[in-house]
C-alpha cells in the first residue's frame, strides 16, 4: 500500500512541483492512512480475542504486538521508497510477495540468526512464557535500519555522494549490530518464563508450600493432600525428604528447570488432568535431579518409591511408556530382592542408589 501511494504521488508529478512542504512531510502525511490501516489489521484480531475470552492484556503479553506496530512503520517507509522509483503496478504486488517470502522463510534456513531479526517473532509462546526485550529489539532495529537507510536516500544535499554513503553505513551498522546481538541465540529466542500468578497452600503444619497457577488452583487441595501422604510414606520408610516448595512446571514453558533438595518441580497440572497427581509427586520425591540418570537404577528406585506410596498402578503405566515393550524382569527381580531387606536396609539402599544413578 505504501508503494502504491508513493507511485500515485510520482504519477501526479508531486515531486517535480514547487512546494513549501518537505518531501519527508509529504511522505509522512501520505503514509498515515496506510500505517493506521495496517495497525488495525494487528490490533483488531487481538482486541477481539481478548473480548471473547473476557480478559485484560498484560504489558508483557502486548510486547510482540508493540513490536509489530513499530515494524509496520519501517515497512511503510521501505515500500514508499521503492514506489518512488518503481511503477506502482510492479512495486506493490512485488513487495507484497517478496516481503512475505523474505520474512516467513527465515525460519526454514539453517542460519538461526535470520529469524531473530526478520521482523516477525518466530515462536508461539507457551503457558507462562513471555517475549523478552532481548528477543524483540533486534527485529525493530534491523527493519528500522533498512527504513532509515532508504529514507536517507531521499535527503536533498549538494554533495551527491553523501546520502548513499550514509545510507550504506546505516545499513551495514544495523546488520552487523543485530547479528552480533543474536548470533548466540540458537533456534529459540530468549524468553521469560514463570510469568503467571501462582496460588500456594501448605501441605501440612510446617510442611512445604504447594504451588499451582491460579488458573488451575482448583487442584491445590488434592495436591496438598497427596504431598502429605507421599512425604509421610517416605518418612515411615526412613527416607528423609524435607522440601520447602513443590511447584508446578507448567509456567516454565519449554525450558524445564531442574529440581533441587529444597524446591521440587513437577508437572502437577498435567498430572491432575490425568488423575495421577500423587505419582507426579512421587517422581519428584525420588530426587533424581541429574539430566541423565542411570536407566536401570532410575527404574528400580521409582518402582520402590511407588511400592511404599501405593502407586504401583501408576508406576506400571509409566514403565510401559518409558520401556516401550522391552523386558522388565530385571527391574522386578531387583525390586523383589530389595523388598526382602529390613526397613533400614531398604532406606540405605535407596539413598545409595539415587546417589549412584547420578554419579556416572
Amino acid at each position: 500500500m505504501a508503494a502504491w501511494e508513493s507511485g500515485t504521488l510520482r504519477q501526479a508529478g508531486v515531486w517535480e512541483m514547487s512546494t513549501t512542504r518537505s518531501r519527508f512531510q509529504i511522505a509522512a502525511q501520505s503514509l498515515v492512512p496506510v500505517v493506521l490501516l495496517a495497525w488495525a489489521m494487528l490490533i483488531v484480531p487481538v482486541g477481539t480475542a481478548l473480548l471473547m475470552e473476557g480478559v485484560w492484556p498484560t504489558w508483557l503479553s502486548l510486547r510482540p504486538l508493540m513490536m509489530g506496530l513499530i515494524t509496520i512503520v519501517s515497512h511503510a517507509a521501505i515500500g514508499f521508497a521503492v514506489g518512488r522509483w518503481v511503477p506502482k503496478v510492479v512495486s506493490a504486488p512485488l513487495l507484497a510477495v517478496a516481503t512475505w517470502v523474505a520474512v516467513a522463510f527465515t525460519v526454514t534456513v539453517d542460519a538461526p540468526w535470520l529469524r531473530h531479526v526478520s521482523g516477525e517473532f518466530p515462536e508461539q509462546l507457551m503457558f507462562g512464557e513471555a517475549a523478552s526485550f532481548a528477543a524483540l529489539w533486534p527485529h525493530v532495529a534491523m527493519t528500522g535500519s533498512i527504513a532509515l537507510a532508504v529514507a536517507l536516500l531521499w535527503t536533498p544535499t549538494r554533495q551527491a555522494w553523501l546520502p548513499p554513503a550514509l545510507s550504506l553505513c546505516v545499513l551495514v551498522g544495523g546488520t552487523v549490530g543485530t547479528y552480533t546481538a543474536v548470533k548466540d541465540y540458537g533456534y529459540n529466542p530468549p524468553l521469560l518464563t514463570g510469568e503467571t500468578d501462582m496460588s500456594c497452600v501448605h501441605a501440612m503444619n510446617g510442611g512445604p508450600q504447594v504451588c499451582l497457577p491460579q488458573v488451575t488452583a482448583s487442584h491445590l487441595p488434592q495436591a496438598a493432600e497427596d504431598t502429605e501422604q507421599v512425604l509421610t510414606s517416605f518418612r515411615e520408610a526412613r527416607v528423609d525428604r524435607y522440601p520447602k516448595l513443590i511447584t508446578d512446571t507448567l509456567p516454565d514453558g519449554r525450558f524445564a528447570k531442574p529440581s533441587n533438595e529444597s524446591t521440587w518441580r513437577a508437572p502437577l497440572t498435567l498430572a491432575a488432568q490425568r488423575n495421577d497427581l500423587k505419582f507426579a509427586i512421587v517422581l519428584a520425591a525420588v530426587g533424581l535431579d541429574c539430566s541423565r540418570p542411570d536407566p536401570f537404577l532410575r527404574r528400580v528406585t521409582i518402582a520402590w518409591a511407588a511400592h511404599i506410596t501405593h502407586t504401583q498402578d501408576s508406576w506400571k503405566a509409566f514403565q510401559a511408556r518409558i520401556d516401550r515393550g522391552t523386558s522388565r524382569s530385571d527391574v522386578d527381580d531387583r525390586l523383589t530382592e530389595v523388598l526382602s531387606l529390613s526397613r533400614q536396609q531398604q532406606a540405605d539402599w535407596f539413598n545409595d542408589s539415587v546417589t549412584k544413578a547420578c554419579a556416572h
